[in-house]
């Protein structure tokens, strides 16, 4: 760091807290516990790999996801069946997808730090990023948000350089709207950089760069549709993104989503991660406004752009459908520290300096609560299945189909809780366990996580009861066998 920034921020003392949180980021990747979301999206991705369809036996039911789904994360789940294919089916293979997504991004960032800012941003991008608890985590989860990131950043990189005229102009602007294409396919929040570079270079006065962006890049979103076109099942993925219970309670009417956007903020200051993240960011920018010449930036209305699209095409204020606009805000901070804080007031420093360091401390603890939080889920799940019979079809949390997806026939009890309004109609025991063996199930496997959020009584299930008698329990499972 030059030498003007303030003592907490030396050249050997930024460098040296990215190491800690880059070797607790490593640390935390052995035995890194499962995810929900592992499994769910994982499970499409081995049948792709295995049978070159994506369907659901977790969620196989009204919707025939047991036979076809349509609606899903498309590249994303590609990218996950060819880890698969490549280096067989295991929760790490899985997770690294967005391992290797987020190295891809890092090395986007190196890039572009390179050719419009500086090393000293680089590194303390990243710092600031890996700081972020959500970040460190996500980056080893089977969740499309990371790969996402990655492919947008290297959309605004691109779109950059284009307006900056560096590289190839055509070639820069094409493959901006191929990878903002390519991260609608990724997920479909990543709508929110077609939009947010379409508006980018109508506020740069490029009207006519603005179309081709907007046309490419949709074309390539429009590829969402290929496989349901080709299958001549359009109709099919209709009915199932109009009416999957996932999808549906997350589409408000006008009213309450009028209300949600007057509370996006939420989104932003959700615990206490976020809120340290949120201030930093909001510190850094006003303390240092009048002297890092931001408004002029691309950056900035991007961001903006971003956290706007995002807002209106994401209800729900998940924190980490916010993941693909993290490197804007952390690249704000960065840029605002290195060009604007040396000129700063002594008490605005000080305040800024003070609210990275926290952030980071509390990145620190995160990766520390990963770290002591570590299990062998393959391992813990062959305990499990040694007390049933081989091959025999059981109803279980969704981590079970790791490894045993290839053992047996797994269902996911998070079916009956999707089933059941989110645990808000509770499905009787004896229901759940009748519908369970009619549908092939032999055992259920439920964990103490499960028990709490089915909404039954305390105490339930019982031993016996009209469908099931318990087979085997420990401190955290409960193994039924059903008949």
């Amino acid at each position: 760091m030059p030498s003007e920034l303030p003592r907490g921020l030396s050249r050997r003392l930024v460098p040296a807290g990215l190491l800690v949180l880059a070797g607790l980021a490593l640390t935390s990747l052995y035995h890194r516990s499962c995810y929900i979301d592992d499994a769910w999206l994982g499970e499409r991705a081995y049948w792709l790999a295995r049978e070159g369809v994506v369907r659901s036996e977790l969620f196989r039911g009204e919707l025939d996801y047991g036979e076809r789904m349509f609606v899903f994360h498309k590249l994303f789940a590609l990218t996950g069946a060819t880890f698969i294919r490549l280096f067989g089916w295991s929760l790490y293979v899985l997770k690294s997808v967005s391992l290797f997504s987020f190295l891809a991004f890092l090395a986007l960032l190196w890039r572009y730090c390179r050719r419009f800012e500086s090393r000293d941003v680089f590194v303390l991008t990243v710092l600031v990023l890996l700081g972020h608890g959500l970040v460190g985590s996500r980056i080893f989860v089977y969740r499309p948000e990371v790969m996402l990131m990655a492919l947008g950043f290297g959309c605004f990189f691109l779109l950059r350089s284009f307006l900056e005229g560096t590289g190839w102009p055509r070639a820069t602007l094409a493959g901006g709207a191929v990878l903002a294409g390519l991260g609608a396919l990724a997920h479909l929040n990543g709508l929110m950089f077609i939009a947010a570079g379409t508006l980018l270079l109508l506020l740069r006065r490029r009207p006519g760069p603005a179309a081709v962006f907007a046309v490419l890049a949709t074309s390539v979103a429009a590829l969402y549709f290929a496989d349901a076109v080709f299958a001549g099942e359009v109709p099919t993925l209709w009915r199932q993104l109009l009416t999957d219970p996932m999808l549906v309670q997350r589409i408000p009417d006008a009213g309450s989503r009028l209300t949600e956007l007057l509370s996006e903020h939420q989104r932003y200051f959700h615990s206490l991660g976020e809120i340290l993240f949120s201030l930093l960011v909001l510190a850094t920018v006003v303390v240092t406004a009048r002297f890092t010449r931001l408004r002029t930036d691309p950056l900035v209305p991007f961001t903006v752009a971003l956290a706007v699209s995002l807002a209106l095409l994401s209800p729900e204020r998940h924190a980490h459908y916010a993941i693909p606009l993290l490197p804007y805000l952390a690249l704000i901070v960065a840029v605002s520290i290195v060009r604007g804080l040396p000129r700063a007031g002594r008490a605005g420093r000080a305040i800024v300096v003070a609210l990275l360091w926290v952030h980071v401390g509390h990145g620190a603890l995160h990766f520390g609560q990963m770290i002591a939080a570590r299990e062998d889920t393959a391992a813990r799940n062959r305990a499990l299945a040694g007390h049933m019979a081989p091959g025999a079809t059981v109803v279980a949390t969704l981590p079970f189909v790791f490894d045993e997806i290839e053992n047996r026939t797994v269902h996911g009890l998070e079916y009956y809780w999707v089933k059941s309004g989110y645990g808000q109609a509770p499905i009787p025991p004896d229901v759940l366990f009748g519908d369970a063996r009619a549908r092939g199930a032999r055992y259920a496997i439920m964990s103490r996580e499960d028990l709490r959020f089915s909404g039954w009584p305390e105490g339930a299930p019982s031993p016996s009861g009209l469908h099931h008698r318990e087979l085997y329990r420990d401190a955290d499972y409960l193994i039924l066998e059903l008949f």
